[in-house]
């Protein structure tokens, strides 16, 4: 016998019943205890209901009322209805760290992940430095559930987009600074060079630093002593000592200024540097043979000895020589 006509036959038995007993209806009391009393086991309603369990309350949804049609009392039906609706508190499905919230659904769940997880139970860490990423001057790392940006040199910021501002921490120590993108230029001060004008530079190590003289180094600048007769910051401008000095050259001698240095050209009868010796001229040998020489300022005598200066009559003459 089908299902569909057993049931008819229940419902044809009991209106058949009813009317034996004295008419259709029947007392509130009776119709309440028939109302509320508890389902047999295996009966012909028990089959009925769970077939109607799979149908309204697998395939579709059920509500309260309709799922205690089905269960022999309230606690299997409570038992139930907290299992079909209520998976996430009981379960726990959803993993710890990656979920946002647990959403519960008919007879099922959803895990609403938080940012930077994805999976059924967001258990799966993103790597979103796997693709393209936000990093724009910098390297991308992962971490779990996130992901933070390695900027490079000059660039700051959640995604690297700033640029440092390095001339505000005073990144040239003798020279300038000029900031610019993701860098910095140091304009160095005279005497020194580097990329933070921090190194000093060695002038005398240059050619030609001091052309005339001896080059001492110091920081970030350097001092020529000059030789004789050379001045200036390098040495190499010409004292003219005949200008700049009195007396250089005596005896009526004449001041003549060379590079680096003078000479003097001194009158007839004086030498030395400075004209200052008188010259012998009897060590010349300027007087005649047989005769003598006798030497004077600037002057010398020519006179024959008293036994006579020999036959030469030029010999028998004095003479006073003024050159």
């Amino acid at each position: 016998m089908s299902k569909g006509v057993f049931v008819f036959a229940l419902i044809i038995a009991y209106v058949g019943s009813t009317l034996a007993a004295g008419g259709v209806f029947v007392s509130k009391e009776e119709a309440s205890n028939y109302l509320t009393r508890e389902k047999r086991a295996n009966s012909g309603f028990e089959e009925f209901a769970k077939g109607n369990f799979e149908q309204e309350c697998v395939e579709e949804i059920c509500n309260y009322e309709e799922l205690r049609e089905v269960y022999e009392n309230t606690a299997q039906t409570n038992a139930k209805w907290d299992e079909l609706t209520r998976q996430c508190e009981n379960m726990s499905p959803c993993n710890d760290i990656g979920t946002d919230t647990c959403q519960n659904l008919w007879s099922s769940y959803a895990c609403h992940c938080h940012a930077g997880y994805t999976g059924v139970h967001c258990e799966t860490d993103i790597d979103e430095c796997a693709g393209e990423h936000e990093c724009v001057n910098g390297n991308c790392v992962n971490t779990v559930g996130s992901y933070t940006c390695a900027c490079d040199q000059g660039y700051e910021g959640d995604f690297c987009t700033e640029d440092v501002n390095e001339c505000d921490n005073d990144v040239c120590a003798n020279g300038d600074c000029f900031n610019t993108d993701g860098s910095y230029i140091c304009l160095c001060d005279a005497g020194y060079q580097g990329t933070n004008c921090s190194q000093d530079i060695d002038e005398c190590q240059q050619n030609e630093t001091c052309v005339h003289g001896i080059c001492i180094n110091g920081i970030g600048t350097y001092d020529c002593v000059c030789s004789t007769g050379y001045e200036g910051d390098t040495c190499n401008d010409d004292i003219n000592e005949c200008e700049n000095f009195d007396n250089l050259c005596q005896n009526e001698g004449e001041c003549v200024n060379d590079v680096g240095s003078y000479h003097c050209a001194c009158a007839a009868g004086y030498t030395g540097s400075d004209c200052s010796q008188d010259v012998n001229e009897c060590d010349l040998n300027l007087c005649p043979e047989g005769s003598q020489c006798e030497h004077g300022a600037n002057s010398y005598t020519c006179f024959c000895p008293d036994e006579g200066c020999g036959a030469s009559a030029d010999a028998q003459l004095q003479q006073a020589v003024d050159p």
